[in-house]
């Protein structure tokens, strides 16, 4: 499920929900960012991340392809946070939680190769 929040007219605030399929969700190969709620694949070995949340709450999640299994990986209470937190090894399905701006870095995916 992604909730995506759109203000429309003053004071008032829209929220669209959809719903997919796990293997249609977008896969987390370096970083990924948004202002919402929001669920990635990702299908790489067990590594250290950076998690980097505004000024608010936030809390991550892993689950099984299946969307079962799910334990909490980082809670943050009251942004904004910058820290790491350990991802298992994929295919898993990491989604966080929250309303303000965030950032899932995997470091050892976002090496640039030199191409001669």
């Amino acid at each position: 499920m992604k909730i995506e929040k759109n203000s429309r007219s003053a004071g008032i605030v829209w929220w669209k929900v959809g719903f997919r399929s796990a293997d249609t969700c977008p896969e987390l190969r370096g970083t990924d960012r948004g202002s919402c709620p929001d669920v990635v694949q990702y299908r790489g070995p067990a590594a250290k991340a950076l998690l980097e949340v505004g000024k608010g709450y936030a809390n991550l999640y892993r689950s099984g392809m299946s969307g079962k299994g799910r334990r909490e990986l980082k809670r943050v209470s009251d942004g904004p946070f910058r820290g790491a937190v350990e991802l298992p090894q994929g295919p898993v399905l990491l989604s966080i939680d929250c309303l303000v701006s965030w950032s899932l870095t995997v470091p050892s995916m976002t090496r640039k190769v030199n191409r001669a």
